[in-house]
């Protein structure tokens, strides 16, 4: 009877990934086949939605058999089929190309000037995008690797697509070393590793949220897993600067984790040294990774890209603000129900920040993964006015860490509840075709 349920098991595993194989249909269908976008979106969503279902019915079943080493060995082979499929549904690895040959290949800044404007760009017709028009988005952090990423390929656009998925693969195979060694559970590194959105959104589409989630890792590293001294407590404050260098969402954890690092430091002494060290180290990595890059018209960018808009790909309390204002026929109410979302979500936090530092005898490891998973909770509920589908990965990398530091009842609500954020995040692609 043992034998059976370990056959079922392998079974299921091994057919799991290789219906990872059925990407290869709007792959092949989009350089073989004249094929309308919107079918080939069908064919993606419907074959992710059937590897959502395997992926919770492996879950359903898994009792530990594996050695962590053999699930590493499958993601690894898995990551390597994936490496050669092009971004599916994803336009953004060529962004991140075209907005780093504004410096390298045109010596401008790219904080401030755009590709669109270069037409005559060797590249222009393979990598312009809808998106050309906008300035860099990203942190300069992120802005530095792709330079080198493009330096290195120079005009060869298949080097560089190629350079930023290797790097993107290297990042979430880390990543997903780091899931396990913070939970040391082999269930919440297949949770991860496996999760169809996230798979999809880094291994196929390449997202530098990748990169901003691996710095985050590192951060909770770090104060979990490393004796709370000064040194480990400015390490991990490092990487979470490093993380907003990337994209700007991860700037909110640093506040909680300063405070939470400030009232479990025992000594007066070393609280303050880390307060100061933690101020200077954080504002001047800022300061320097923007100084080759800075002007005036950076900020007039940044909140005009601040603006942009969707009606329901936002984060979901505007969406469905928009939704009800839309089906009674009320007009101009846009950018009042964003500013007044976005409102409710600083009152929010700062009502977190005020809990944390009235809270007595903290327990770091529950408190630091707890209030960081509700900061960005929240944040996805009410902040983002433009939220396409990988931003839930974030939410779903700390989900995981806090079904480890929960009570074994909360466990299996918070496991159905990253199988809801992950299906609703997959439907997204709907609306956004």
């Amino acid at each position: 009877m043992m034998k059976n349920k370990d056959y079922l098991n392998n079974f299921v595993l091994i057919g799991w990934i290789f219906s990872w194989l059925f990407l290869l249909i709007p792959f092949l269908m989009r350089i073989y086949l004249p094929i309308n976008p919107q079918n080939e979106d069908y064919i993606f969503i419907t074959t992710t939605i059937i590897l959502f279902i395997n992926f919770i019915l492996y879950i359903n079943i898994f009792k530990n058999k594996y050695s962590f080493k053999k699930l590493f060995s499958w993601l690894l082979i898995l990551s390597a089929f994936l490496f050669f499929i092009i971004p599916l549904t994803s336009t953004d690895t060529n962004y991140y190309i075209s907005s780093a040959r504004v410096f390298t290949e045109h010596n401008l800044n790219p904080y401030v000037d755009n590709y669109k404007e270069l037409t005559t760009d060797s590249l222009y017709k393979q990598i312009s995008t809808k998106w050309s028009y906008l300035s860099s988005t990203y942190g300069p952090l992120f802005t530095i690797f792709s330079f080198a990423i493009t330096w290195i390929a120079k005009s060869s656009y298949f080097l560089s697509l190629y350079l930023f998925k290797f790097f993107t693969a290297a990042a979430f195979l880390f990543s997903s070393y780091l899931i396990y060694k913070i939970t040391d559970s082999k269930k919440m590194f297949f949770l991860f590793s496996f999760n169809p959105l996230i798979i999809f959104e880094f291994l196929v589409n390449s997202h530098n949220d990748i990169f901003m989630i691996l710095f985050i890792l590192l951060a909770f590293y770090y104060i979990i897993k490393k004796p709370l001294t000064i040194k480990y407590a400015l390490l991990s404050i490092l990487m979470l600067v490093f993380s907003g260098l990337i994209k700007y969402i991860s700037f909110v954890l640093i506040p909680i984790f300063f405070i939470i690092i400030v009232k479990k430091l025992n000594k007066d002494k070393d609280k303050i040294i880390f307060f100061f060290s933690s101020f200077f180290i954080s504002l001047g990595s800022i300061f320097l990774f923007y100084l080759p890059f800075w002007s005036i018209e950076i900020i007039q960018r940044l909140k005009a890209q601040s603006a942009m808009t969707g009606t329901l790909i936002t984060s979901p309390v505007i969406a469905i603000s928009n939704l009800f204002f839309h089906i009674f026929n009320i007009n101009n109410y846009g950018d009042l129900i964003i500013l007044i979302s976005r409102l409710l979500f600083f009152i929010s936090y700062l009502i977190i920040l005020f809990i944390i530092i009235k809270k007595k005898n903290l327990n770091l490891k529950k408190t630091i993964i707890d209030y960081s998973f509700l900061s960005i909770l929240l944040l996805i509920l009410f902040f983002f006015s433009w939220m396409p589908p990988w931003y839930y990965t974030i939410l779903l990398t700390l989900i995981y860490l806090k079904i480890t530091y929960s009570k074994i009842i909360k466990q299996k609500y918070l496991i159905r509840a990253s199988y809801l954020i992950t299906l609703i995040a997959i439907l997204n692609y709907i609306i956004i075709r």
